[in-house]
Order: structure tokens, then sequence, then C-alpha cells
């Protein structure tokens, strides 16, 4: 009898692994992701509006103030004021100020408050202390020169808007540094130190004053809503002129408050 041994072994079939990878969810940036990296971009915007109302506010002071070079001139002509060299020379320095603060104010870099604060002081000082030194020298306290701190006043504060208790400051500093020159001139010179004893020089000084006062008083609490508008820069001058100098890419304003980029764009140049 013939016997058949079945030869034929189970066919085991490698199974093929298939690996299948599952797609990663698209992730959506978070709002903390898209916040700019700079510290306070509303606060740069307002340091750059008031680095180009000051800029505009300097180009303006520079041609008041050498508008009146004639005047100079008819004074000492005419009036016998003293040495036109004098009043030359005081404009001269004014001028050199001007200069250079405008130089830095035209920088693409943003200046700090703290900078723009010092420029200002120093510009508008240093114009009121000019004027005192030409009262000085045309009549003392009774110089028809004084009310020309009034134009110091006014150029500085329409292109300006700050808080009123600011403005005190701002205006104070000039206005103090233009009496104590004017002032402190009777130690060493005998004609202003007579004039402390003139009861017409005193009423003279105290006419021209109340002219500088009211015209301060005017500025730093009247309505900042209408009368200098001309000479401020809106934020959104401020943001162009960022960006077009290099610095931030204006962005969108997030739900939350907190300015943010586009998710295509939410790195900052």
């Amino acid at each position: 009898m013939m016997m058949w041994k079945a030869c034929e072994q189970p066919v085991v079939g490698r199974a093929t692994a298939t690996t299948v990878i599952e797609p990663k969810p698209r992730q959506t940036p978070r709002t903390e992701d898209l916040v700019s990296p700079l510290p306070d971009v509303p606060r740069a915007e307002e340091l750059r509006s008031r680095q180009i109302a000051f800029r505009r506010a300097l180009l303006l002071s520079v041609s008041l103030w050498n508008a009146f070079i004639p005047v100079d001139i008819a004074v000492i002509r005419y009036l016998h004021a003293g040495l036109l060299t004098h009043f030359l020379a005081w404009r001269a320095a004014v001028d050199v100020v001007l200069i250079l603060v405008i130089m830095r104010m035209h920088r693409s870099t943003t200046p700090t408050d703290r900078s723009l604060t010092t420029a200002d002081l120093v510009v508008y000082t240093s114009g009121a202390i000019a004027i005192a030194l030409m009262c000085v020298e045309f009549r003392g306290i009774a110089s028809p020169y004084l009310p020309g701190l009034c134009l110091v006043l006014f150029v500085r504060f329409v292109t300006t808007s700050e808080p009123w208790k600011r403005g005190i400051i701002m205006a104070g500093i000039p206005i103090a540094s233009f009496i104590l020159v004017l002032f402190g001139s009777a130690l060493f010179l005998p004609d202003v130190a007579r004039q402390l004893h003139d009861p017409a020089a005193i009423t003279t000084f105290f006419i021209n004053s109340q002219y500088v006062l009211s015209t301060a008083v005017s500025l730093v609490f009247g309505d900042t809503s209408s009368g200098r508008s001309a000479g401020r820069c809106s934020k959104r001058e401020a943001s162009a002129d960022i960006a077009s100098s290099g610095g931030w890419r204006p962005a969108e304003w997030g739900t939350s408050g907190s300015r943010i980029t586009p998710a295509s764009n939410a790195t900052w140049r």
C-alpha cells in the first residue's frame, strides 16, 4: 500500500507592515507668539510723534529767530541800543543750538523721552537767555524786547500737546532763566541796578511781563483741540515715519487689546 506523505507546509505570508502617519493638525499661532517683541509699540509711536512735531517747531524757530535781525539793525541805528555785534553773536549762538538739535531730530532712530525733554529745554531756554541778554543791551528791564519771550513760548506750545503740570515746568524753566539773567545783570551793570529803584522802569517791566505770563497761562491751560493741530503729528503719521525709516512694521490690534501682526508677518523688521 502506497502511503502519501503530505509535504506541503503551510505557507505563512509575511505581512507587509504599513505605517500610517497621522498628519499633525495645523497649529493656530497663539496671540502671545504674534505680539511684537518691542516692549511698548504705542510708546514708540508717541515718541516719534513728538519728534516730528519738535522738528517742525525747530524749523519755525529758525525762521522767526532770524527774521528779527532787521529789527536789531533798526534799534542799533535809530534807537542807539548798543553794539550790533552783540545782538548778532547771541542770535548766532542760538542758531548753532537749533542746527545741532535739528540734525539730531532728523536721524532715523527714535529719541528717548529724556533726550527729547532735554533738547526741548536746551532750545527754548537758550532762546530765553539770549533775549534776556538783548534786553540788558537795550534798556534793561524796560526793554521792548521782553515781549519777545512770548514768541518763544508760542513756538514751543503750538506744536505740543501735554498735561498742564508738565506744561508749567516746560514753560517755567525758560521764563525763570530769563528773569534770572535779566535781574542778575544788575550785579554787574550799574545802569540795570539803578532801574530797580526807578518806578517807570519797574512799571514797564510789569506791563511787559504780564504779556509773557498771560501767554504762558493761555498756552498751558488753553484748549488743545483746535489751535495746535497744525503743528502736531498724528499716530498714523508717526507709524508711517517709523516704518519708512526701517523701524517696526505697522500691525493690527488684537481682540485683547494687544498689538499683533498678521500670522504671515509676525516678525518685526
